[in-house]
């Protein structure tokens, strides 16, 4: 599974339970954008979402190992989970975990993992996202209007995935329409505009969620860069991270089961990752005035 918002961080992780992972990794993600823009079904605020680029040729996720600089392209995290957690994060993505085990089921019995029956259905539809969301609606007669799983090219024969939120290119059925589409179907937007747009309590949540993800050196320049040095953003953003960071690297290998040891050899040095995410400035003790 490829996150790319509030799960890259152990605070999001945690609720999950403990979720034993097999592998971890940080991953360039190719031929996308990313950026707020669906209206949550949790609260007041915009979540992440995850848009291909060119909608022909795939998303893929390549690995980088500890010691590989920052991507140009946006971050994100992969984690090998079983189908049980998985289930976990399909309800949680508000994806009814029953559809997502029929097409586990489905995998199965070609020999496949889900991943890669995913992208077989991918393939077959052309790589076209929206005529592989008809095929499984066809298949399930069932859709999300909030986020709806998706296949990831990991390189090779390799195959991994993500949950989409659907936005003009539909949901696979007429019948529903996507949050993205009911709410106006905005841009993406970066930190500074989702603030702009819903300046509260529950979006500086979401926000620090997701930028705790820096901890563990994933690169979110992306989401960041708009952000005014001087802004009253800049300041609760860095008070909300100072009162979460002390703890979240042990919820991180707590939610993961990895070990300490493991953790370094996967991401690094903990003392040096925040330099790698584009977040130091956020993540350091004192205000820097500029970047």
């Amino acid at each position: 599974m490829i996150a790319y918002g509030s799960l890259m961080s152990g605070l999001g992780l945690s609720p999950l339970g403990r979720l034993r992972v097999a592998r971890a990794a940080r991953v360039a993600l190719h031929n996308v954008r990313r950026g707020f823009a669906k209206h949550s079904q949790r609260g007041n605020r915009f979540a992440m979402v995850l848009d291909p680029i060119d909608d022909g040729v795939g998303i893929e996720a390549q690995i980088l190992a500890a010691d590989e600089p920052a991507a140009t392209a946006p971050e994100g995290l992969l984690l090998e989970v079983s189908p049980a957690i998985l289930m976990s994060i399909a309800k949680r993505e508000a994806y009814d975990p029953n559809a997502l085990m029929t097409l586990q089921r489905a995998a199965a019995g070609e020999g496949m993992s889900l991943a890669e029956y995913l992208w077989a259905r991918l393939t077959d539809s052309g790589l076209d996202t929206a005529a592989y969301r008809a095929r499984l609606f066809e298949q399930l007669d069932y859709t999300s209007a909030h986020y709806i799983p998706h296949p990831v090219s990991l390189g090779g024969t390799q195959r991994g995935l993500t949950f989409l939120a659907p936005g003009r290119e539909g949901s696979g059925s007429a019948r529903v329409v996507p949050v993205r589409v009911r709410t106006g179907n905005g841009p993406l937007l970066t930190a500074a505009g989702a603030w702009s747009e819903r300046p509260n309590e529950t979006q500086l949540d979401y926000l620090t969620t997701c930028f705790l993800g820096a901890q563990h050196g994933i690169c979110l320049r992306d989401l960041i860069d708009e952000v005014d040095p001087s802004s009253e953003l800049e300041r609760l953003l860095r008070a909300s991270l100072a009162r979460h960071r002390p703890g979240e690297l042990q919820r991180f290998l707590a939610a993961t089961g990895v070990a300490a040891e493991t953790y370094r050899s996967l991401f690094g040095d903990p003392e040096t990752l925040p330099a790698r995410s584009g977040l130091s400035h956020l993540l350091s003790e004192q205000p820097t005035g500029a970047r």
